[in-house]
């Protein structure tokens, strides 16, 4: 936004406040919006830097949007350190997760995707971990956006995303779920805002 610079999501400024006349000016057109009666998830979220900031801000864009009693709790660690096998292999990380879902109580486990761990070797054991403590456990992954951006034009840097999402990405959901299924696994590509973003930002 012109003059703001990059502002959090969940912090008091003036680029937040023409956020929320925008919004609101949204919904006051939509009267089935907010969302409100949404009992939200007890969550389980782990991963790198490139999905910290979404899972960090879900509590404060879960009260904005009316949903009622979203609990979560959050294991980061950088880069491909945070790919779930690099998790499941790191004795610290793994006691601190665990200790979560031994609860029983983790209805949504979110993982994040790293290019150390391009197999579902890692997925399946944390899988099989949750679903043994809460077998109706769902799942989701989440696609990040394309390291260096400042590297491409807007449109460069779509040629580099969009393949990887609508080709590997999928191919790789596809995978997991066949190998759990009745078992709810969400698709969550939080990376294309990104592409979308930088398209709005060179087009001015």
């Amino acid at each position: 936004m012109a003059g703001e610079g990059h502002i959090p999501t969940n912090t008091v400024s003036t680029a937040n406040d023409i956020v929320d006349t925008f919004i609101g000016d949204i919904l006051a057109g939509n009267p089935g919006l907010p969302f409100r009666n949404i009992l939200g998830y007890n969550l389980m979220m782990m991963g790198h830097s490139f999905f910290r900031p979404m899972a960090e801000q879900l509590p404060y864009h879960a009260v904005r949007s009316g949903v009622a009693g979203h609990t979560q709790a959050v294991e980061f660690s950088g880069d491909d350190t945070g790919a779930p096998l690099s998790l499941w292999n790191d004795a610290g990380h793994r006691a601190s997760i665990q200790a979560v879902l031994d609860t029983g109580t983790v209805e949504m486990f979110g993982m994040t995707y790293a290019r150390s761990g391009p197999t579902t070797a890692g997925y399946e054991l944390w899988l099989d971990y949750a679903l043994s403590k809460n077998p109706d456990t769902k799942f989701f992954i989440a696609l990040p956006w394309s390291d260096f951006p400042s590297d491409y034009t807007a449109a460069a840097y779509a040629d580099v995303w969009q393949p990887q999402h609508d080709g590997p990405w999928h191919d790789f959901i596809d995978e997991l779920r066949a190998l759990y299924p009745g078992v709810e696994i969400f698709c969550i590509p939080h990376g294309q805002v990104a592409v979308e973003m930088f398209s709005l930002f060179e087009a001015g």
